[in-house]
């Protein structure tokens, strides 16, 4: 796949190794509290979504009794 992407304009050059512990781990930690924040704002999506469809088949079974009764 590196090999691909060699002749692309667009490719990202590589970030020299790093050495230094105490920046490696920083880096470790960056990185799990970026998936942690990623995981609980997908959550949130997920959850906001499902109260949607909640509400919409609330308002849904609403106006179908509302039909119901006044053409019966």
């Amino acid at each position: 796949m590196v090999s691909e992407a060699e002749g692309r304009p667009g490719k990202r050059e590589r970030k020299p190794k790093v050495t230094d512990v105490n920046e490696l781990e920083s880096r470790v930690k960056i990185a799990e509290l970026r998936a942690r924040e990623a995981e609980a704002e997908l959550r949130l999506r997920e959850a906001s979504a499902k109260m949607k469809v909640i509400r919409s088949g609330r308002k849904e079974t609403k106006t179908r009794r509302k039909g119901t009764g006044s053409a019966g």
